[in-house]
């Protein structure tokens, strides 16, 4: 089964996509550990989805089926540490990042989010590690950038800077939040799976 890896900057809105993108693909209750108990996707919001940066330390992974004709094709969909800029001084961090890196040369298929309402010079700003993560990436083949938070008014201008940042790859407006520009993002993954 291929593996569909969501990476992306400290608070890009990778963990709100991942659980919002699971949903909209039927997924009702999320199980962080296998044998564990499940969390309804409400509860899992709102103890996973956070404002403060490096949340997620683990690769959390659900199974989602994704229509493709008259059936479905099944997709391992990953949600992964945030990749910053710089080396950071907190060593669960640092390995959290390495799992990541692992992870992204592995994937068969990577959706990697921008915060495009990001302030220049913010954790979340596109920079130099999204531009090393697409040099890399794109030669992989089922790979596309998500331009997230379209919903706010920052927005607009942080898209039309991310070309300067990524020149020439292949870019899907979204809200992890609203779920708006889900269904291309299905038509991508149904299309590389």
């Amino acid at each position: 089964m291929r593996e569909c890896l969501i990476i992306g900057k400290p608070n890009a809105g990778k963990t709100l996509f991942f659980l919002n993108f699971a949903q909209y693909l039927g997924l009702r209750h999320l199980w962080l550990a296998a044998g564990g108990p499940s969390l309804p996707l409400d509860r899992a919001r709102r103890e996973l989805v956070d404002d403060r940066p490096h949340r997620t330390l683990d690769l959390n992974r659900v199974v989602v089926r994704v229509p493709a004709g008259k059936g479905r094709k099944s997709t391992v969909l990953t949600d992964t540490a945030g990749l910053g800029d710089d080396i950071n001084a907190d060593p669960a961090i640092r390995q959290a990042m390495a799992r990541t890196l692992r992870a992204i040369r592995e994937a068969e298929l990577i959706l990697h989010l921008v915060d495009v309402a990001a302030l220049p010079g913010s954790v979340s700003a596109p920079g130099p590690v999204d531009r090393e993560v697409a040099a890399f990436a794109r030669h992989r083949g089922g790979y596309a950038v998500l331009a997230n938070k379209m919903d706010l008014p920052e927005a607009r201008d942080g898209l039309s800077r991310l070309g300067e940042v990524l020149p020439g790859e292949p870019v899907i407006p979204i809200s992890a939040r609203l779920g708006t520009g889900f269904p291309r993002v299905r038509a991508f993954v149904r299309r590389w799976l």
